[in-house]
């Protein structure tokens, strides 16, 4: 029966879509860390050394996957750079940033970027830290109202879905979008859920699953 086949496969969005969520945070976070890199100077007192050093160890541990040690060295770095404010800072909690998103730690992350938002003025950087503040902030919602599919409760992940389906250019907007419909599909509601994903592979033509839905939903 395709309501009891539904009910034992993956949400769709759970891991795949969600993943591209955090991706796509990932990419952003990775692209400042590498920007603000070459801000950084070599000038030469041991105490500015001991920064640079610690920085450098921070990234080899992030290159070997190690994001709990490469997290530590950056705040070591960051202590040793004793107050100071300048592009080797903004380096650091970049990359403290990503570290913090790689290990899931989303509210540690968010901390990390509204202080980046508040110190680094630069245009351009700006724009990165709202977009950025806003997926974290959507990817909270969407992981509650994953949650809450996954408990049966489609009528409240529908209205946490219906909120975010609006940001239908963000790749939590999309996974949202994706799953406001397959909510509406589990609660019977099945014109609207043949609208929804019929409007929704309008803008992603690609999405095997979300066709496959629409043919199901095509044979109600």
């Amino acid at each position: 029966m395709r309501d009891q086949e539904k009910q034992e496969q993956p949400y769709a969005g759970q891991e795949g879509t969600r993943g591209r969520s955090l991706q796509g945070i990932l990419r952003r976070a990775a692209a400042l860390g590498l920007a603000a890199c070459l801000l950084a100077g070599t000038q030469g007192c041991v105490n500015q050394m001991d920064k640079y050093e610690l920085r450098d160890l921070g990234i080899e541990a992030m290159r070997a996957g190690d994001y709990e040690g490469a997290k530590q060295r950056f705040e070591e770095a960051l202590t040793a750079s004793d107050g100071q404010v300048s592009g080797l800072q903004y380096d650091i909690l970049k990359y403290r940033g990503e570290c913090e998103l790689r290990l899931k730690q989303y509210g540690e992350a968010r901390k990390t970027y509204e202080i980046l938002a508040q110190l680094d003025q630069t245009a351009e950087n700006q724009t990165v830290y709202t977009e950025v503040l806003g997926e974290l902030a959507g990817l909270d919602s969407l992981t509650e109202g994953l949650s809450d599919m996954e408990q049966g409760d489609y009528e409240t992940a529908l209205e946490k879905f219906s909120q975010l389906a609006d940001l239908h250019s963000g790749l939590v907007g999309r996974a949202a979008w994706f799953n406001q419909a397959a909510c509406l599909e589990y609660l019977q509601r099945y014109e609207e859920a043949r609208e929804a994903f019929a409007q929704y592979l309008e803008a992603y033509p690609e999405d095997a699953a979300a066709q496959k839905e629409l043919d199901f939903l095509n044979t109600r």
